[in-house]
């Protein structure tokens, strides 16, 4: 944790999928729409009081996170955080709100780019070694996602968030 006397806290939570002995499955992207979208963004923002929070799956390097910002109740967002695998294992999405966290997930996957931000996403593609191969076969995981296939990844979950990595920037009355 670091100490400021600023009013604004925030909270990370996270750990890494390959070392809890996972790989990471494009259903992890699903997941993450369905999280941030009808959880996270309820629990933390609304309910909690946060700016913003959310949380990731990085297909590369296996690092998983969630976050806060400006988050006023910080023990109660790490319960959110640890609950996370509980919601997930719950998720029984009916069709048509599959269907919209798929869309969803595209929304952030293939988005129309400007040259600057074509060439970010080659630079963030190349330096880790992700593939045109790569790419497409996460695109062909979240087009296959099932309910059950997301609910799978709630020990993964569960398993990472175990790891007990958490950084926490606040005052001390927090």
């Amino acid at each position: 944790g670091f100490m400021t006397t600023s009013l604004i806290q925030f909270l990370v939570k996270g750990g890494n999928l390959f070392d809890a002995g996972y790989k990471y499955d494009g259903a992890l992207a699903v997941v993450r729409t369905a999280a941030n979208c009808d959880y996270l963004y309820n629990m933390i923002r609304l309910k909690g009081g946060a700016y913003g929070c959310g949380c990731g799956f990085a297909s590369d390097c296996g690092d998983v996170f969630f976050y806060s910002y400006r988050d006023p109740k910080l023990a109660e967002t790490n319960d959110v955080y640890m609950k996370t695998p509980d919601f997930v294992s719950a998720l029984n999405p009916d069709e048509k709100e599959l269907t919209k966290y798929i869309i969803g997930t595209f929304s952030g996957i293939d988005t129309p780019k400007s040259i600057s931000g074509k060439i970010g996403y080659s630079l963030s593609s190349y330096i880790p070694g992700r593939t045109y191969e790569d790419i497409q076969t996460e695109r062909e995981q979240i087009l296959d996602v099932t309910v059950e296939k997301m609910q799978s990844t709630a020990k993964m979950i569960k398993d990472v968030l175990d790891q007990g990595y958490t950084c926490c920037v606040g005052n001390a009355q927090k």
